[in-house]
């Protein structure tokens, strides 16, 4: 495994990291098919590797809230995403 990768575990080639790592942020990595459709999958990466990630052709995306289709349909989406920044705001202490 590379050296940024030390202290996770490699998932169908994604990293994932461990609860207590707090030096990684949950990002989204978007890639097209040979068909041109477009797949995303989330993973626990570390922010300090995004510009060399980027640099190899990567579309990496940070994800700061995820929205349920059921809560954007009834237009919940904003009320959603600022209860999930309190709750985020809440747990740092």
């Amino acid at each position: 495994m590379p050296a940024h990768t030390k202290g996770a575990t490699a998932l169908g080639g994604l990293v994932a990291c461990r609860r207590g790592d707090k030096m990684k942020r949950r990002l989204s990595i978007n890639v097209r098919g040979k068909s041109g459709a477009m797949f995303g999958f989330q993973f626990y990466g570390d922010p300090k590797y995004l510009d060399e990630w980027r640099a190899e052709g990567f579309e990496i995306d940070e994800v700061l809230n995820t929205v349920p289709v059921w809560a954007a349909r009834l237009g919940l989406a904003r009320i959603w995403c600022r209860a999930q920044d309190a709750w985020q705001w809440l747990r740092l202490w």
